[in-house]
């Protein structure tokens, strides 16, 4: 099996803590930038740690928050701890976030658009990359 470079909860891990960072510093619009990521990294570490490829995915959160993880939690019933089904929102709250932003008008994301965007990211912290922590890297026996 070639190395694998990606690792998804650590990343996720990495820019959830950089964006609450940046957020208190008042620098939201790389703070929503990075929650995006939360979210998306999350949704790969599930698919990963089952040994689905997540990259081909790219940064389609909807994708990754529809079908993809419905047939993960199919396949591996041990995914279906990590449920995204149950947060409210979640496809709403991330409407404002594109990869894309980070090349925007400093200013241009709205406070509400932040705080939307934020909040996935803590939910997706809460209920999927925590636990998975918890889980030993979702490796749990």
């Amino acid at each position: 099996m070639p190395l694998q470079n990606e690792d998804y909860l650590s990343a996720s891990i990495r820019h959830y803590n950089d964006s609450g960072r940046l957020h208190k510093s008042g620098r939201i619009d790389n703070a929503a930038y990075l929650a995006g990521y939360v979210v998306e990294c999350g949704f790969k570490a599930i698919l990963q740690i089952h040994g689905y490829g997540a990259k081909a995915y790219g940064h389609d959160i909807t994708a990754l928050h529809g079908k993809v993880l419905d047939l993960a939690a199919l396949l591996s019933p041990g995914s279906s701890r990590y449920r995204t089904d149950l947060i409210t929102d979640l496809n709403l709250n991330m409407t404002a976030w594109k990869p894309d932003m980070r090349y925007h008008r400093t200013g241009r994301v709205a406070h509400a658009d932040v705080m939307k965007i934020m909040k996935a990211a803590t939910n997706i912290f809460d209920s999927v990359v925590a636990e998975m922590i918890l889980d030993n890297g979702g490796l749990r026996s």
